[in-house]
């Protein structure tokens, strides 16, 4: 950094300016969100989310420019503003900027789950359904089912070409309290092809096919199997049309064995 005679630090100075200037921001994207600016009648000025967003570009700038003077604070400051965003995408796509260790324990926290998560996507995307059932007995993921089941709401987190995934909470004995959709979205709702994936103590259930209004609707092939994915397991399969989440007509079952079927 260039230092003046008189001991002057641009550099320094600004960063002193940034991040307060990145706090405030945030801060008023937050009371935004609960309408705190309101006009002389009482009436909201302008609508919340427009305020909040813009409050948020702000506060990512900031961020930003702290980031090109090498603060490390900028990266648990623009994981907080994505996440406010809900631009989960955004923060995956920060894998391998920084060094984890500068982040606070609770955004190191969410930014380990984030991309466990993608991770877990690429593996839904090439359809490696041995790796997906091993992915789904790991302490990541039993994180993410308490997060579910605590709150009893799923979580999704939605691509910006539509592609996502979802963490739903279920009442299966057999497959869990935590199922996962891995497939198109389409205003928050499942919707197209997707996958339907359960996992408890080596029971496994797989089904793919087609997806409207959230519920399995149209062709859909299931899978169950039991124990790890090896030649002389049981599996069942079962193939043909389902109608909101139930098999409609005629449908195809299969028994495998090795390789046998």
């Amino acid at each position: 950094p260039v230092v003046t005679e008189d001991g002057f630090d641009p550099e320094k100075a600004k960063k002193k300016f940034l991040l307060p200037q990145a706090v405030v921001m945030i801060v008023l994207a937050a009371l935004a969100s609960f309408g705190a600016f309101v006009d002389e009648s009482g009436s909201i000025a302008v609508t919340n989310t427009e305020k909040k967003a813009a409050y948020l570009d702000q506060a990512q700038d900031a961020f930003r420019q702290l980031e090109e003077l090498d603060d490390d604070r900028a990266y648990s400051g623009l994981i907080l503003v994505y996440r406010l965003k809900e631009d989960w995408e955004k923060i995956m796509d920060m894998e391998g900027e920084f060094d984890e260790e500068a982040l606070d324990e609770e955004t190191r926290l969410l930014y380990k789950n984030m991309l466990w998560i993608k991770a877990f996507i690429e593996l839904c995307e090439k359809d490696n359904v041995e790796m997906i059932f091993e992915n789904m007995q790991t302490e990541e993921f039993k994180k993410i089912q308490d997060m579910v089941l605590e709150n009893q709401v799923p979580i999704c987190i939605i691509r910006n070409d539509g592609t996502g995934i979802g963490f739903y909470p279920v009442n299966s004995e057999k497959y869990g309290s935590c199922i996962v959709y891995y497939g198109i979205y389409e205003n928050g709702k499942r919707q197209g092809n997707g996958v339907w994936i359960g996992y408890k103590d080596g029971n496994n259930y797989y089904a793919k096919g087609q997806w409207s209004d959230d519920y399995p609707n149209g062709y859909q092939t299931v899978q169950e199997w039991y124990g790890e994915l090896a030649e002389d397991v049981n599996k069942r399969i079962i193939s043909g049309n389902v109608q909101q989440g139930l098999w409609n007509g005629a449908v195809d079952w299969s028994f495998e064995k090795g390789s046998v079927t």
